[in-house]
């Protein structure tokens, strides 16, 4: 499972993805830039006030991406 643009809000069992560093962060990553996962390798993905910072090119991208890496068989 991936917590993505999470900012404190860090989740147990998750990995925790934001653009800005801070402790506890698994993943510091600007999603306007293709996820690095695998293919079809992650269970699902919780996002909360994060895709309006992205212009719609870039979520459109980011949302194709979730797609390519969540398992969905």
């Amino acid at each position: 499972m991936l917590n993505v643009g999470c900012g404190d809000q860090l989740h147990p069992g998750f990995i925790n993805v934001d653009y800005h560093w801070l402790p506890g962060l698994d993943l510091c990553w600007d999603i306007a830039n293709p996820l690095p996962f695998q293919d079809a390798c992650i269970a699902g993905v919780f996002t909360e006030h994060c895709l309006e910072h992205l212009t719609k090119e870039a979520a459109e991208n980011f949302i194709s991406d979730v797609v390519r890496i969540l398992c969905l068989g």
